[in-house]
């Protein structure tokens, strides 16, 4: 063993691997000293967490030692995967403060008030790494730590270099997006959490990272939601609004839409529906949840995206009762706002247990529609939100996010009527095509009665050459 001692940690490894169990005694010796000294100062908690943290970085060093033959820079490698176990530490526990080791050179060092601030921004930095998703913290500590390569990085982690190198930019990006949230002023960040609450979406990202880690704007936060609970307790039971709490008109019979401020209720007979809220967000407002059945109306429909220009989501958040539907059918009335047309629906991601359909049909793109909700019986009330998506078209004509445009040797055209365009003339539809959408013209049969075309969406197919007009 003292001839060990003094062997190189590469000729340590390298007899480990030959089957040498004395070597790893050695490392073991050589590291768990200083290994642990490190993991106390980052922990800075009781040494029998830091003893904890490296005995389970030495097993796992053991394994995966002997199950790679990969080159590693032992010492390192040990400090870092210290670091990382001692940051999911942190991030299970939660509690006691959080310290790195002090870099004594740095000016202002005997000034405590620049000791203080700089203990406070490594506490910062530790509780910003272990907010991390996992695969980013290790890809960040093993390039800033060890100075591995993205290859490095991506042999060990399964991924090519560019997939690790992405993921070392997202996770600097993180580390920047949360500093810059802690760093939001708070009454900027309350204003914005009000005004989600009042437009019934989630607060952005950039507020979401602020409150996670502000107990004030989390307090705050915390009290809009109370004030909204205390709020609807003041509703009568069943939820039916009696006209002098709504300040407008009386329901005026069954199935009656009535308004009044946030609140509206629809006074049917039965199980009956609310209409709680509505909202209808526009360009730049992130997206409550995946936008479905969109086709290309909509640039980026994932969940949270941003709503690109020309485009509204109106929104409405509907409670039904409990048992069987009885009376007249369970409806909500969507309107869109001024010069915008329905390009499709709005639904949650999740299956609800009743059918939704749409009335007139979404192909002929109207600007107000009625959703109705199915017979179902309900074994308890449900609350869930239905929209549909607007559009508003450019100067062509087309609604769509990204139009085709009309190509050399091509003639722009409109579809005159709303009509079918079929895979071949007369037969097999492929796709529906509205009063005034903006076609290019390919060609035509040799006795010209019909007209290949595409559309601006992309539908392609012949129709009557009766039905194209100038645009």
């Amino acid at each position: 063993m003292a001839r060990l001692s003094r062997t190189t940690d590469e000729d340590l490894v390298r007899r480990l691997r030959a089957g040498d169990e004395h070597a790893f005694e050695a490392i073991d010796r050589r590291y768990r000293g200083p290994l642990t000294g490190y993991a106390r100062r980052v922990l800075r908690r009781s040494e029998h967490d830091a003893h904890d943290v490296v005995q389970d970085v030495l097993l796992a060093a053991h394994g995966t030692l002997l199950r790679d033959d990969r080159p590693v820079a032992l010492r390192a490698w040990l400090y870092r995967l210290t670091l990382n176990r001692a940051i999911d530490e942190i991030r299970r526990a939660r509690h006691g403060e959080v310290e790195l080791p002090e870099d004594r050179g740095d000016a202002g060092a005997g000034d405590p008030a620049a000791v203080l601030s700089r203990r406070e921004t490594l506490h910062e930095l530790v509780e910003d790494i272990a907010a991390l998703p996992e695969r980013q913290r290790t890809a960040l500590l093993a390039r800033e730590l060890d100075g591995a390569s993205a290859e490095q990085i991506g042999g060990e982690l399964g991924l090519s270099t560019a997939g690790a190198q992405m993921l070392i930019v997202r996770a600097r990006d993180g580390l920047v997006k949360v500093r810059d949230a802690r760093d939001a002023e708070c009454p900027d960040i309350r204003d914005q959490l009000a005004l989600a609450r009042e437009r019934g979406v989630r607060p952005s990202e950039h507020v979401r990272r602020h409150v996670s880690g502000c107990h004030a704007c989390a307090a705050y936060d915390k009290d809009l939601r109370r004030l909204r609970r205390r709020m609807r307790a003041l509703l009568p039971p069943g939820w039916l609004l009696p006209a002098a709490l709504l300040g407008g008109k009386a329901a005026g019979g069954a199935g009656k839409l009535v308004a009044g401020g946030a609140v509206a209720a629809i006074v049917v007979a039965g199980a009956g529906i609310t209409l709680l809220h509505r909202t209808t967000l526009g360009e730049g407002d992130p997206t409550p949840f995946a936008l479905r059945a969109v086709g290309p109306f909509v640039a980026s429909p994932g969940k949270g995206q941003r709503l690109n220009a020309r485009t509204s989501v109106v929104l409405a958040t509907v409670q039904l009762g409990a048992g069987a539907q009885t009376g007249p059918p369970r409806t909500v009335t969507l309107t869109c706002p001024t010069g915008m047309r329905v390009v499709g629906p709005a639904r949650p991601d999740r299956t609800l247990p009743i059918a939704i359909t749409y009335a007139p049909d979404l192909s002929a793109m109207p600007r107000r529609v009625v959703v109705r909700f199915g017979d179902e019986t309900l074994r308890e009330p449900l609350r869930t939100r239905v929209g549909v998506v607007c559009r508003r078209p450019d100067a062509s004509g087309s609604y769509a996010a990204n139009p085709r445009r009309t190509r050399p040797g091509e003639r722009a055209a409109r579809a005159c009527d709303t009509t079918y365009a079929y895979l071949k003339p007369g037969a097999v539809v492929n796709g529906t095509l509205r009063g005034g959408q903006p076609i290019s013209v390919l060609r035509k049969t040799a006795s010209g009665g019909w007209s290949r075309i595409v559309a601006d969406v992309g539908t392609t197919g012949w129709i009557k050459s009766s039905e194209v007009c100038p645009r």
